[in-house]
């Protein structure tokens, strides 16, 4: 197993500023984020980049002084106040620890006032705010800003070296940006080795720029990690799917996987329309790029370990007196037996069962909510480690632009009158909307329903008489593991108990992850329902048709959880 760094992704793939990582995210890519700062050091903001890392995907932030005129560094007489400025940021800020010093200094849209910033008066830039945001936390890594390709007076290349050169003299870097591209949109021109006219003869005028360019590094910095922060077609994308991204992804890891200095990123420019370049709304373009990240592509500059099977915690209620009789991880091999919905392994020795169980409803007893069956699958944490609580894999249950009701069951062998609590872990996560993001309909912002279900007879029906519906979780469109429980007296040799999660808007992704699964045989339980216990099934089939919480706790009379990350 590949070891996760948290804030940085695992894969190659990545896109430049947020809003369509909806197409980088099967696996999750990068991010690269950009921020005008000025170079005010009494300014002490900074911006929270946790919603992005805690769903997996790396973040890389580009520090500007400013842009176009203002320069992406300042005059040199405000490096120093442009230092503290970034390293406030960094201080009040969270969720990323890779940090650009400006951008292109060798290109004229990118000077303060018109003035050069020469590769010295970059290296002197750079270190200054390098040494201050070390100073916040020495796990922070600050990386040299791309050169422009193909930009010259003065020859990019020998602009390069020279900064390059220059940093290492004040204390060297943790990590080097570049920018490269192809001139048009054909995928050939990825690998394509024409060279340029006249006195760059010996340059290559597409995406291989790259290797120009590494192969030029001094000595000192042939260690360091390289991202690539902005690709392109150097002219609008067009909005087709040529295979350009595909085969941009790959160059990379052919580069990476002949022993070519590590590329950790490449980063598709961009998504917002803000200039010729934005991706937004070529959705020909999307199938591309969705493409190059479904590769899964791999980072080689991280290591590997072997997978952990974590051990169980034997009393998680602080020795009370538990004892586990029954346990599941979704670590084995388990698929649905018909393609999407109906997960079933095999009865254990014991007689156990575990399987998905869905209910679809209609328009008579739904109204408009239109429930369908989710798919279920085997999350991987090799692919997805933030879903996965602990171990190989978790549950998943999902649909796209529709909704579901449903979840999974499993029936332990328990002996009739002992007393059980039954504990899991779950989260949800929604993404994008119908109408816009986050998803709040009518003022409702909770997007998702979840909660445990025991049929104390089992029953294998949610909406069977005499279901026993535990404390219902609301969330809206946030992934945070809580753990579930259900204290009960068995009724029965196999009673029947469910995970279940409801989502209420249409939106793009409805997921459901489930984990950890314990059965615990109490010799002190808590309060916990016995004979007699539930609710009716028609109580059961009214709770799902509302969507507030008073509702519920008007039906079931008891208090239920709203959490609203």
């Amino acid at each position: 197993m590949i070891i996760p760094i948290p804030e940085e992704s695992l894969y190659l793939h990545g896109m430049h500023e947020p809003g369509g990582e909806w197409l980088i995210e099967n696996p999750p890519g990068w991010i690269v984020f950009t921020h005008e700062l000025g170079h005010d050091p009494s300014h002490k903001i900074g911006f929270d980049y946790t919603p992005w890392a805690n769903r997996g995907f790396g973040i890389i932030t580009r520090l500007n002084n400013g842009y176009g005129n203002s320069g992406t560094i300042p005059l040199p007489g405000e490096y120093v106040n442009f230092a503290k400025r970034c390293a406030n940021w960094v201080e009040f800020s969270s969720g990323c620890h890779l940090w650009i010093i400006g951008n292109e200094p060798n290109h004229i849209v990118e000077r303060p006032d018109g003035i050069e910033i020469t590769p010295e008066d970059y290296a002197v830039c750079y270190a200054e705010a390098r040494g201050r945001i070390h100073e916040v936390s020495p796990r922070h890594k600050v990386i040299v800003a791309a050169v422009a390709p193909w930009y010259f007076p003065p020859d990019w290349i020998e602009y390069q070296t020279r900064m390059l050169n220059e940093i290492q003299r004040y204390g060297g870097a943790d990590g080097i940006s570049l920018h490269t591209y192809t001139h048009g949109p054909e995928p050939e021109l990825i690998t394509n080795e024409d060279k340029m006219a006249g006195a760059f003869f010996n340059r290559r005028y597409h995406f291989r720029a790259y290797r120009d360019m590494i192969d030029a590094f001094p000595q000192s910095v042939r260690e360091l990690p390289i991202y690539i922060t902005e690709t392109d077609q150097n002219q609008p994308w067009l909005n087709v799917n040529s295979g350009w991204c595909v085969e941009a992804v790959t160059e990379i890891d052919e580069w990476n996987q002949s022993g070519g200095q590590p590329i950790a990123c490449l980063a598709f420019y961009r998504w917002p329309k803000y200039d010729q370049w934005n991706i937004d709304g070529k959705d020909h373009l999307y199938r591309d790029i969705q493409s190059a990240a479904e590769l899964g592509v791999k980072r080689v500059d991280i290591e590997d370990e072997p997978d952990p099977i974590p051990e169980p915690d034997p009393d998680p209620n602080g020795g009370n007196n538990m004892k586990l009789v029954w346990s599941e991880d979704f670590d084995g091999q388990w698929a649905p037996q018909d393609g999407i919905g109906n997960v079933q392994t095999p009865v254990r020795e014991d007689g156990t069962e575990l399987r998905a169980f869905w209910y679809m409803g209609d328009v008579d007893d739904f109204g408009d909510k239109g429930y369908v069956q989710p798919e279920i699958e085997m999350e991987k944490a090799e692919l997805y480690p933030y879903r996965v609580k602990s171990g190989r894999g978790s549950w998943n249950q999902f649909n796209s632009y529709s909704l579901h009701f449903g979840g999974g069951y499993c029936r332990p062998k328990c002996i009739i009158g002992a007393e059980y609590r039954f504990s899991i872990y779950g989260h949800v996560w929604t993404a994008g909307s119908v109408h816009g993001n986050p998803p709040v309909s009518d003022g409702d912002p909770y997007n998702c329903q979840s909660f445990l279900a025991l049929g104390p007879y089992g029953q294998t029906d949610l909406f069977d008489e005499g279901i026993v519906i535990g404390k219902h979780h609301w969330f809206d469109a946030w992934d945070n593991y809580i753990e579930y429980t259900i204290d009960f007296v068995a009724q029965s040799e196999y009673p029947t108990i469910f995970w279940v999660a409801r989502f209420k808007h249409p939106v793009q992704n409805n997921n459901a992850f489930w984990d950890c699964a314990r059965l615990y045989q109490m010799d002190d339980p808590g309060p916990g329902p016995g004979p007699g216990g539930g609710i009716t099934a028609e109580q059961a089939r009214e709770i799902a048709r509302i969507v507030t919480r008073e509702e519920i706790e008007r039906i079931m009379g008891v208090a239920v959880d709203a959490i609203h990350e």
